[in-house]
């Protein structure tokens, strides 16, 4: 009787491959480069171009990799601790939250949005990220739908990485300098309520 082939080891090698091969070219991401060739990721993971395209089915597919990056490392990091019922406090930590990834995804953001035109998955990504910032500012200062319309938006104008893309690249703003113009944005705009009210709900980490 004939023994079937085991196919373990082949699919093990296969996914050891692939690891080495997205941990390549998000260094490169990391680095500035945003669109490394297969040639130069292949180098880096130590495996041929062969097996580069084995793993992936084309460069949009490796370039997928951002996106799960992106989400896998910092999706979980925008827990806000909501204890408090003051609006303004609760707007500084969400600022603070997001000066502190911002700063460390934005060459992932970057090398992103330099795909959106060409590829539709991008596209899509980015706007899931801006719903998810958006989604987030309302969880932590107008969970109570106290604020208006115009308020809430020009929030979030002001805490989005779109913003902080602009301070640090057109501005040239240092990570420490645009955290404080973000933050004195944020601040400035929630200030306008002739009264700010207490946030109504039931707190917690979220």
């Amino acid at each position: 009787m004939t023994r079937p082939v085991s196919t373990d080891g082949r699919h093990a090698r296969r996914n050891a491959s692939r690891e080495k091969i997205t941990r390549a070219f998000l260094e490169f991401v990391r680095e500035g480069v945003n669109e490394p060739s297969a040639q130069s990721v292949a180098e880096r993971a130590g495996v041929s171009v062969r097996t580069v395209f084995r793993c992936f089915e084309d460069m949009e597919a490796l370039y997928q990799e951002l996106s799960a990056a992106v989400r896998a490392e910092f999706l979980p990091r925008a827990v806000l601790d909501l204890n408090t019922a003051d609006r303004m406090e609760r707007l500084k930590r969400l600022v603070a939250n997001r000066v502190s990834m911002f700063g460390e995804m934005e060459p992932y953001r970057l090398a992103a949005e330099n795909y959106r035109d060409r590829y539709e998955t991008f596209e899509d990504d980015y706007h899931f990220l801006i719903a998810k910032e958006r989604e987030r500012l309302q969880i932590a200062v107008n969970p109570d739908g106290v604020l208006s319309a115009e308020l809430f938006d020009a929030l979030t104008a002001v805490t989005g990485f779109g913003y902080w893309r602009r301070l640090r690249f057109d501005l040239d703003l240092t990570r420490a300098g645009a955290a404080r113009v973000m933050e004195m944005s944020a601040c400035a705009i929630l200030d306008t309520l002739d009264r700010i009210p207490p946030v109504e709900d039931e707190g917690g980490v979220r």
